[in-house]
């Protein structure tokens, strides 16, 4: 599916469909929660937007679930949402991403769930040209909740193909840190990308063209003297 820029209106409740599949975290509503909320709303304070997956012209609720069933106990017939268009598969993700940036603890339990909606959804690739994250950079989109060690011992078990695309680049020794040269070839092509990028994104903005001439230039010897380096077209 091509990315679509999000829009953010107001949208009935009687509009949305609630599906508990798409609820991140297993964990039933907090009544206390949704009775806070409620009050809140009374009297007039503001929340943040929930968020809905425009899945097939439907509309999902991905983020919000305690916001709207106050919105229900107290008759409100709107909320402001943030809508985006996505698969089902992306929505499982974009829902745990948003619970994950709550700070709220994940239970053991959605944490392999929420990882799976996370590879289906392809978080483990780079939104430019598609490269694989490190694993460390794949924890890292888990706020926290999810140790590098972990990320890499379930690629192993529940994926093992994109594993071997990847490369087996075991942790050494014990705990999370220590990786090997495999890991931080991968941390350095990732700024190798990105130093890329950034001049791609400011050539254009360079006033002088003497300047872009020397950038130019820079650039083509740079890939010349990779070219002299072994390389080879990836298969995947």
């Amino acid at each position: 599916m091509s990315p679509v820029e999000p829009v953010i209106e107001e949208v009935r409740l009687s509009d949305i469909v609630v599906d508990e599949e798409l609820q991140s975290r297993s964990a039933k509503l907090d009544e206390t929660q949704v009775k806070r909320y409620s009050i809140a709303m009374k009297q007039g304070d503001e929340f943040p937007p929930i968020h809905l997956a425009k899945i097939n012209s439907v509309l999902f609720l991905i983020d919000g679930f305690h916001r709207v069933e106050a919105a229900n106990l107290i008759g409100k017939s709107e909320l402001v949402a943030i809508i985006k268009n996505m698969s089902r598969d992306e929505a499982k993700w974009e829902g745990g991403k948003q619970n994950l940036q709550h700070g709220l603890p994940l239970r053991a339990k959605d944490k392999l769930p929420m990882f799976k909606a996370y590879i289906k959804a392809g978080g483990h690739r780079k939104k430019r040209r598609g490269a694989f994250k490190t694993y460390r950079e794949m924890a890292g989109d888990f706020h926290g909740h999810l140790a590098p060690s972990t990320v890499l011992k379930w690629m192993k078990r529940y994926y093992p193909s994109i594993y071997k695309a990847i490369g087996q680049r075991e942790p050494k020794g014990k705990g999370d840190e220590g990786f090997s040269d495999a890991d931080y070839g991968e941390m350095y092509y990732a700024q190798a990308m990105e130093g890329i990028s950034i001049a791609r994104k400011l050539s254009p903005a360079l006033t002088n063209p003497a300047s872009r001439y020397e950038l130019i230039k820079a650039t083509e010897e740079a890939l010349s003297e990779m070219k002299r380096l072994p390389h080879s077209k990836p298969d995947f």
